[in-house]
């Protein structure tokens, strides 16, 4: 049995600068490596693992006969379990789409549907954490730009006070 659930994948980049000039929009090349990548990332063993987290797939009698595994599951390893689900699943993405279909292939419909929808799961919080951390980063970089302004300004004032000293500018009531 196959289930399919579909995924919308959008490439949106946090915005940092107001400016669209400085922080312009990803190129029409840019947009198919994004989508490319994010079919591989479906396939990849990294977003197997946390289906099977997600679902404790190695651990479920359920799943492992639906992957294959005899009696239950009990001659599975988490590894077998990572392959199975890497082997069964199939990720496309239509043509002029931004909607990808991840199919999950099993012995039981209901596994299979649980799967996909899994792997569509674990593709989002993977998104959100990935965008996430680009935040973070940018909020560390911007901090740090202003520090140094900060230092230099705070610098600027110094000196300016030295200077005016030094020239006799400054009044003392």
């Amino acid at each position: 049995y196959s289930a399919t659930a579909s995924v919308q994948l959008n490439q949106q980049a946090p915005r940092i600068l107001p400016n669209r000039d400085l922080d312009p929009e990803p190129s029409v090349q840019d947009s198919e490596r994004f989508l490319q990548t994010q079919l591989d990332r479906i396939m990849s063993r990294s977003m197997a693992e946390a289906v099977d987290s997600r679902l404790r797939a190695s651990s479920t009698p359920r799943i492992l006969a639906a992957l294959g595994f005899d009696e239950g599951g009990a001659n599975a390893r988490r590894e077998d379990v990572i392959t199975a689900l890497q082997e069964n699943v199939i990720a496309v993405l239509g043509l002029n789409t931004r909607l990808a279909r991840i199919t999950f292939t099993s012995r039981d419909p209901a596994v299979a549907a649980t799967v996909a929808n899994a792997y569509a799961e674990a593709l989002g919080s993977s998104n959100l954490i990935a965008k996430g951390a680009t935040a973070t980063q940018a909020e560390q970089y911007l901090m740090g730009e202003m520090a140094e302004a900060k230092a230099k300004l705070q610098a600027s004032e110094r000196a300016m006070l030295a200077y005016a000293r030094s020239a006799d500018l400054t009044t003392t009531v």
